[in-house]
C-alpha cells in the first residue's frame, strides 16, 4: 500500500483520517530484491547441532511439499523451511505449514508455523519455533 501527500493537524485521530484518505490501495507495492528464507535450527536432545537430519515441509491448506529453491542452501544446523520461492503457493494473509524434522529412523518432531506473504513480496515466518529438538 503507498500513501501520499501530507498534513499537518494537532488531533491524533484526525491525522488517521487524513493518512487513511491519502492511501492508494490500488497502487502495485515495490518488493526488494532479497530472497527470504525461513529457517530452523535443529539440534539434538544434549543441544549439539545436527547436520544429518531431513526436514520437509507441507502446506497444510493443500497438502503440498514446499521444496527450498537452490537460492536457499542450507548451512550447518540451519534448515530452510520456506523461502521466497514459494510465496506464490501462500496467501498474502498467511498459511499453515507443518514441518518434521527427523534423523536417521529415529521418530520425527513436528511443528507447526503460520506464514504470510505481506504484499505477496517475501514470506515472513508470523509464528513457530526458531529450534526443533531430534532424539
Amino acid at each position: 500500500m503507498r500513501c501520499h501527500g501530507y498534513l499537518r493537524v494537532r488531533s491524533g485521530l484526525a491525522i488517521t483520517i487524513a493518512v487513511l484518505a491519502a492511501c492508494d490501495t490500488t497502487a502495485p507495492t515495490a518488493c526488494t530484491a532479497v530472497f527470504v528464507a525461513m529457517t530452523v535450527t535443529v539440534v539434538d536432545t544434549r543441544g549439539a547441532p545436527v547436520s544429518d537430519a531431513t526436514v520437509t515441509s507441507t502446506l497444510v491448506r493443500t497438502g503440498e511439499i514446499l521444496l527450498p529453491t537452490w537460492l536457499g542452501l542450507p548451512t550447518g544446523d540451519a534448515y530452510i523451511i520456506v523461502d521466497d520461492g514459494s510465496r506464490d503457493r501462500l496467501r498474502a494473509s498467511g498459511d499453515t505449514v507443518a514441518v518434521t524434522a527427523q534423523r536417521d529412523a529415529d521418530p520425527s518432531i513436528a511443528a507447526m508455523y503460520f506464514i504470510d506473504v505481506p504484499g505477496g513480496c517475501h514470506v515472513h515466518k508470523v509464528t513457530g519455533p526458531d529450534t526443533l529438538t531430534v532424539p
